[in-house]
């Protein structure tokens, strides 16, 4: 983690940076698992454990990209999945 910036040669975090409790980080996660508010709206892009669409990246929601990553994938593993 020294590599990318958030912690010191001791392993302390830096200070500033925006870190969250253990609950904070588990907000999302659980909003996503169980808030019915999202039941309609399977794909959506989830923050601070709301819905957030208007901060996703638009390539992360291109379907040329998913079908490029899906392919990529399979190579990779080397298994083919069909649906």
């Amino acid at each position: 983690m020294q590599a990318f910036g958030v912690l010191d040669a001791e392993g302390n975090a830096i200070p500033g940076l925006p870190w969250k409790s253990i609950p904070q980080g588990a907000a999302t996660t659980v909003a996503a698992a169980f808030d019915t508010r999202l039941n309609d709206k399977p794909g959506a892009y989830l923050s601070d454990g709301t819905e957030a669409n208007k901060e996703r990246a638009d390539h992360s929601s291109d379907p040329a990209n998913a079908e490029k990553l899906w392919t990529v994938t399979e190579e990779v593993i080397g298994e083919t999945f069909t649906f």
